[in-house]
């Protein structure tokens, strides 16, 4: 190296090949790169899914032990348990038992499930406002009001 007087200053000169290479600097005392936190879940979507998510469920429950399809007209046995009206007519025509449980069971002790009912409209009311197309649901709305 070399020295150079500046005001009487003795001040060393360098030049870049006589620099050392800088020293690796250890990982431990760099500061933890800035965290960008994700944008927050748009509600709409997140309902979506969780109301998809509990579509599925609804679905399950909603079939029909007999016919395995979501129930039409839905009935309850004195025993608890929903099948379509009909499914439940057919079989109690060559049986005297519930499907489900094997419980006693005669047309006299099954009853109209109209909570279910109501929800299943309103399922059914969802899912044709979610893929139908408007026409579809100007037909549907006008065949629930009888006009």
């Amino acid at each position: 190296m070399g020295e150079s007087s500046m005001g009487g200053a003795l001040v060393p000169t360098s030049t870049k090949s006589e620099q050392s290479p800088p020293s690796p600097v250890s990982t431990a005392t760099l500061p933890p790169p800035p965290i960008h936190p994700l944008p927050p879940p748009n509600p709409v979507q997140q309902a979506s899914a969780e109301e998809e998510a509990a579509g599925v469920d609804m679905d399950r429950d909603t079939l029909c032990p007999i016919c395995m399809q979501i129930m039409k007209d839905a009935f309850t046995t004195a025993c608890g348990h929903s099948f379509c009206y009909m499914c439940i007519l057919t079989h109690l025509r060559n049986k005297s038992d519930c499907p489900c449980c094997s419980r006693y069971l005669t047309n006299d002790r099954i009853f109209p499930n109209f909570m279910l009912n109501k929800l299943l409209k309103k399922t059914h009311a969802r899912q044709l406002a979610r893929t139908a197309s408007p026409v579809e649901q100007l037909r549907q709305a006008i065949q629930q009001t009888g006009l």
